[in-house]
């Protein structure tokens, strides 16, 4: 074996450092990477910088922290319609944890499945712009369903995986991150801000989200999307993609990650194995799952009604376990181990809808659709100097908006009457019509639990 210049500059004389230099040049050499299972992409063992620096992103994504993980594999699409139906065909819409079972598949929803047809995909999956009325929803992202049904789903599809791989669960935090940012540079450091790179949407730039870390010559320099070039299924006015609801997997080829993996972010958001932490202090650094007792489950990626903003790899959020949502969807990875696989609970049926309290139900949704805006370390970093970081910030919130100067008691303002009753000043005001980031609608479904809230007194508790 020949030495390389910078070797044999350094050791040469030496018969230990020969030794030492062959050793060295041995180690840096990758083993092959296992063949991974169908439809799967291998990400090969390494070192990335998981969350955003202090300027960057929200406090939950903070400290920024060096994590080493090991090989894994990861799906290299989102689990489609016609995936997920094999699998309750095969399995039926029960998934139990211990003595407690949650559906599946939310059949009372509007969604790509029939669950009175065999869970056929549906064929009104909504087109992209010029195309025909209606598409078949097959290969569209399984929505829907609840944090149960996707562990069930990867724990089913993984006991057909062969050697090495000996089962499949869904990614933990940082996993899933990794594969959104890529591969560290220069050792730990670093990682791409969006799957794709540093290209950013156009909506970045606002002032309305102004930081000294937006204002760099990348995303100055870059063009508005079209249809044509857009990277993501984001936003109508930030994306430009076409799509007003999900749109089929792997549809975003720009926006494919730098090991080839799609719709990381935009589409659909993604549940993933971690329990909820409101920030990193104390997470693993091995990639391992986040333990803990929050009754929340995270997810990663933003969905087809977020801003550009919320395309970064490192934007996270939370959700109840047993909520289904039209924009929530997953993703699998395969394991060498049988850890954090899912074990199924047997049978039983679902326990009945529960009235929706600020806890459980509103303060996820607010994080994500009003984070933006409303949530930050100061009063100051909140648009109009309104917060939502509690239920008692809400509140007062809410007071001002509806009640006015008089408190509580006085008559409700016009604007804050009836269906559009305002749950507070930050842009939850008029449920029907609120924009997330000035722009679209919030999804059907955080619409109807918002009013189920607000009729229901505005609990604080479940």
């Amino acid at each position: 074996m020949s030495w390389s210049s910078t070797c044999g500059a350094r050791w040469v004389g030496l018969a230990m450092s020969v030794m030492a230099c062959t050793s060295e040049q041995t180690s840096a050499r990758s083993d092959p990477l296992p063949e991974p299972p169908a439809g799967m992409t291998v990400i090969a063992a390494g070192c990335f910088e998981m969350g955003s620096p202090a300027l960057e992103g929200d406090a939950r994504e903070w400290p920024a922290h060096p994590v080493r993980h090991g090989t894994f594999a990861i799906d290299t699409q989102l689990v489609t319609n016609d995936a997920f139906a094999a699998f309750l065909r095969a399995r039926g819409n029960v998934c139990a944890e211990g003595s407690v079972s949650w559906p599946c598949y939310d059949c009372a929803r509007a969604g790509g499945l029939d669950c009175a047809a065999s869970y056929a995909p549906t064929k009104t999956c909504q087109a992209a712009a010029g195309a025909a009325a209606n598409q078949g929803c097959g290969d569209h992202p399984v929505v829907n369903v609840t944090w149960f049904g996707a562990a069930a789903y990867c724990a089913w599809r993984g006991r057909a995986f062969a050697a090495p791989w000996t089962g499949a669960r869904l990614p933990t935090e940082a996993e899933w991150e990794r594969a959104a940012r890529g591969p560290g540079r220069d050792g730990c450091q670093g990682g791409n801000r969006f799957p794709w790179g540093e290209e950013c949407p156009p909506e970045f730039l606002w002032d309305f989200y102004a930081g000294p870390y937006l204002a760099d010559a990348l995303c100055e320099s870059n063009p508005a999307w079209t249809q044509a070039t857009s990277r993501a299924n984001c936003v109508e006015g930030d994306c430009a993609d076409g799509w007003a609801g999900t749109s089929p997997v792997g549809a975003f080829p720009r926006g494919a990650s730098a090991e080839g993996i799609f719709d990381l972010v935009g589409n659909v958001s993604q549940w993933v194995l971690d329990p909820y932490h409101d920030s990193f202090e104390g997470a693993p650094s091995d990639g391992s799952v986040f333990t803990g007792t929050s009754p929340w489950r995270v997810r990663r990626g933003s969905h087809f009604a977020m801003s550009g903003r919320m395309l970064r790899g490192a934007f996270r959020t939370l959700d109840p376990p047993s909520a289904a949502r039209s924009y929530t969807g997953f993703r699998c990875v395969a394991v060498q181990d049988t850890s954090a696989i899912w074990q199924d609970g047997g049978g039983g049926t679902a326990p009945p809808p529960e009235t929706p309290a600020w806890s459980h139900d509103i303060q996820p949704l607010v994080i994500e659709a009003c984070a933006p805006c409303h949530i930050g370390p100061t009063k100051t970093a909140c648009m109009g100097n309104t917060c939502l970081s509690s239920f008692y910030d809400a509140m007062t919130d809410l007071e001002t908006c509806c009640k006015g100067a008089e408190g509580p008691g006085a008559q409700e303002s016009a604007t804050c009457s009836g269906a559009a009753l305002s749950v507070a000043a930050c842009g939850l005001k008029r449920v029907y019509e609120f924009p997330t980031s000035g722009k679209d609608p919030l999804p059907a479904d955080q619409v109807d639990l918002l009013k189920r809230w607000l009729d229901a007194g505005v609990p604080e508790h479940r």
